[in-house]
């Protein structure tokens, strides 16, 4: 199993837990401080990373780029999906720690 498709794992598994947020859901959270972990589709639009960025100015949250929409979309069961927000720190722990495992082994690129 890959690093992206362990990612997209508990993604998936946020999403049951209802830990998952998107759309005009997932900025209200974040300005209510309640996302931990923020994911912008690898191919969503320049005005989609402004929104997000603007939203996420003044806080220390990173934004995680290597997924692509269809990804996104596909780990929450939905259609495709620009931005999404994990709300749950254990699993926001462990995609951290396979996001430095793919820093690590060089495999940022898509997959």
């Amino acid at each position: 199993m890959t690093p992206i498709e362990k990612i997209s794992g508990m993604i998936g598994l946020a999403r049951r837990g209802k830990y998952v947020c998107y759309g005009d859901d997932l900025v209200f959270r974040i300005h209510k401080k309640q996302v931990i972990m923020v994911f912008l589709a690898s191919d969503a639009s320049d005005r989609t990373l402004r929104v997000m960025e603007a939203a996420l100015q003044g806080t220390p949250i990173k934004i995680y780029r290597n997924l692509t929409k269809d990804q996104l979309g596909q780990a929450i069961g939905h259609d495709p999906v620009a931005a999404l927000g994990i709300r749950n720190s254990g699993i926001a722990k462990r995609i951290k720690e396979l996001e430095e495992e793919m820093e690590q082994d060089g495999q940022k690129e898509l997959e």
